[in-house]
């Protein structure tokens, strides 16, 4: 029994690791064996896209999280999260199709603001669910302490936010990483600027399976460093 007990997590942590390397085998190692990939022009366009409005709608993401992370960190006030975080459960060519009538009224329908908004409505929940759980980590006592001093909310959020600046950054990140992969309300509301989901999309359906497995393989690379860079700035936050 107690050899057993000894020798059970090893086994555990290499299934572990078996699994993780099937999965990668699967993603990145069979393509490459299978496809020989290209690389179009095109595509670093789409990329470099994708980028730059992933990297406004993680932008304006921020200061809203901040603000309903605080609003809805009382446990009376939590229902109000929900209020955000329901759209995560919905297809995200659903959520195209809600912002759908305003960007048409807008007249905004392929343009470089539709796909922000489309890119900031489907990244809050994630950074907003983030930013609460940073706070709540400062535990429930800070808000209880400053209070009786006198002041109000807005100083108290700003506390709040400070103290927990690396969480905001950490939130910006996920946001970035879930703006940067949308494709299902990009699909309704903007097709163009060009983005990668977009790319991966129309090339496959025109240009055959090569030219996608190239992209997909530089977004997957794009990938592995920015998941590496959140494991990094996750134990960052947790010191």
């Amino acid at each position: 029994m107690g050899y057993f007990r000894s020798h059970k997590p090893d086994g555990l942590l290499a299934l572990g690791g078996l699994t993780a390397a099937l999965y990668a085998l699967l993603l990145l190692g069979l393509p490459l064996l299978l496809v020989r990939p290209q690389l179009e022009a095109r595509a670093l366009y789409a990329l470099a896209n994708s980028a730059a409005l992933a990297s406004a709608a993680a932008l304006l993401c921020v200061p809203p999280a901040a603000l309903i992370g605080y609003v809805a960190l009382n446990s009376r006030r939590s229902l109000l999260f929900t209020l955000v975080a329901f759209s995560t459960a919905v297809p995200h060519t659903a959520v195209g199709a809600l912002i759908f009538p305003l960007v048409r009224g807008l007249g905004l329908i392929d343009t470089a603001p539709a796909a922000l908004l489309a890119m900031w409505v489907v990244s809050l929940p994630l950074a907003v669910a983030t930013v609460r759980s940073a706070y709540l980590s400062l535990g429930p006592g800070l808000e209880l302490l400053l209070r009786p001093l006198g002041l109000g909310r807005l100083p108290i959020l700003l506390m709040y936010a400070r103290a927990a600046s690396k969480g905001l950054l950490l939130a910006a990140l996920v946001a970035w990483l879930r703006a940067f992969s949308e494709l299902g309300a990009l699909l309704l509301v903007a097709f163009r600027p060009l983005t990668a989901g977009i790319y991966v999309y129309e090339a496959f359906v025109t240009s055959g399976l090569a030219p996608v497995i190239g992209a997909s393989l530089l977004m997957a690379g794009m990938g592995i460093a920015l998941s590496s860079a959140l494991l990094l700035l996750e134990g960052w936050v947790a010191r």
